[in-house]
């Protein structure tokens, strides 16, 4: 585990499986993954560099592959939960206003962009990926359930 700490506010970080879990805060606020657990192969990756929390609390991984939250920038308000139960990666980008909802139930890869104001809240339960972008105020709710 190696874990870095520069600015102000907290961070509490728990491992409780094979792998390694690498945690950077750079900027105010606090980054909470209390209950971030790994049950599988791989590694999980976490940077804050920006204003606000990040919430990985229940950020689990119960397959093979590894969850980048390493580009997973927060330079604004708001929150991040990101869930992986499967095989693939997930990369999120967070630079406006709001919260971002991610879940990935199966295999592929979610990449996520808000720019805006409001939230996305993303599910893809079957094989593919899902490129979703929000630039705009309001919210966006995208659902994939098939291959492709």
């Amino acid at each position: 585990m190696n874990t870095v700490y520069k600015g102000e506010g907290s961070m509490n970080t728990v491992f409780k499986g094979e792998g390694s879990m690498n945690t950077v805060f750079k900027g105010e606020g606090s980054v909470n993954t209390i209950n971030t657990v790994c049950k599988g192969e791989g590694s999980i990756n976490t940077v804050c560099k920006g204003e606000g929390s990040m919430n990985t609390i229940n950020t689990v991984c119960k397959g093979e592959g590894s969850i980048n939250t390493i580009n997973t920038v927060c330079k604004g308000e708001g929150s991040m939960n990101t869930v992986c139960k499967g095989e693939g990666s997930i990369n999120t980008v967070c630079k406006g206003e709001g919260s971002i909802n991610t879940v990935c139930k199966g295999e592929g890869s979610i990449n996520t962009v808000c720019k805006g104001e409001g939230s996305i809240n993303t599910v893809c339960k079957g094989e593919g990926s899902i490129n979703t972008v929000c630039k705009g105020e309001g919210s966006m709710n995208t659902v994939f359930k098939g291959e492709g």
